[in-house]
């Protein structure tokens, strides 16, 4: 059971970062739906006989073309791109939480090690009653208020709860980078302060933003995003690799 609910957080979490994709491309996509509107209405009026440059839609094909081949409105999705970043680290936390919680609930039930034995949480009669066997490891990572929001974190809890080491390689830096910048883009104005420098000083190597200066403003653009998303796509499937090689379904 354990390892269809993961195959299945995997799975929506690779679709989410397809929604992302889509969303920054979503200039050209309208561009495409009207550039092919009109072709087809130049067509239908071709075979009317209308072919007066005034009454035809010729002009206006040529400019939604030239927007198209000039990337006119890119510069005006400079917002939408930062807001791609947000979502991604959303969608990752969501993801990675959902992933511990279900390898979690599957240790607990299939048999504990004497360390996580050990453990201790404090719950009321009330929750123990509401609590299936199935709600483990969220009832343990609402009482140990356990975050999925920063990368040590998320190594530390693995590494804790069930014995599995997550490397910190260039991936991993690149998430970093985009936790980091997230928290300037969501709660500083997308302005770069000394403590985003300070997060990301120590994530070399990284594809991301190799240098940033306090006081600029965060830019992300569409090929930093998508390193982004394939960094969290692959660190997810690492993750659920070292679930597999201890057995933890």
């Amino acid at each position: 059971m354990g390892n269809g609910r993961i195959l299945e957080v995997q799975h929506n979490f690779q679709s989410n970062v397809l929604l992302v994709y889509d969303l920054m491309n979503f200039d050209e996509t309208i561009l495409n739906f009207g550039i092919d509107s009109l072709k087809d209405l130049i067509s239908r009026q071709k075979k009317f006989n209308i072919t007066n440059p005034l009454a035809t839609a010729e002009s206006t094909l040529r400019n939604f073309e030239n927007i198209r081949q000039n990337g006119s409105l890119r510069p005006k999705y400079n917002e939408i791109f930062n807001q791609c970043v947000v979502l991604l680290v959303s969608y990752f936390s969501s993801a990675i939480g959902d992933i511990f919680k279900v390898a979690l609930t599957q240790k607990i039930n299939q048999g504990m090690d004497d360390n996580l034995a050990k453990e201790e949480i404090k719950v009321t009669l009330a929750e123990l009653q509401n609590c299936s066997s199935e709600m483990l490891g969220e009832l343990v990572v609402l009482k140990k208020e356990i975050s999925f929001q920063d990368m040590q974190s998320i190594r530390r809890v693995f590494q804790t709860y069930l014995d599995i080491d997550i490397e910190k390689d260039q991936n991993v830096n690149n998430i970093i980078t985009g936790q980091a910048c997230r928290h300037v883009i969501v709660h500083s104005g997308a302005i770069i302060d000394k403590r985003l420098i300070k997060q990301i000083s120590q994530a070399t190597p990284r594809d991301i933003k190799p240098e940033i200066k306090t006081g600029e403003k965060i830019q992300f653009d569409p090929e930093e995003i998508k390193i982004v998303g394939e960094s969290m796509k692959r660190y997810i499937n690492g993750v659920i690799e070292k679930l597999d090689q201890i057995c933890i379904y």
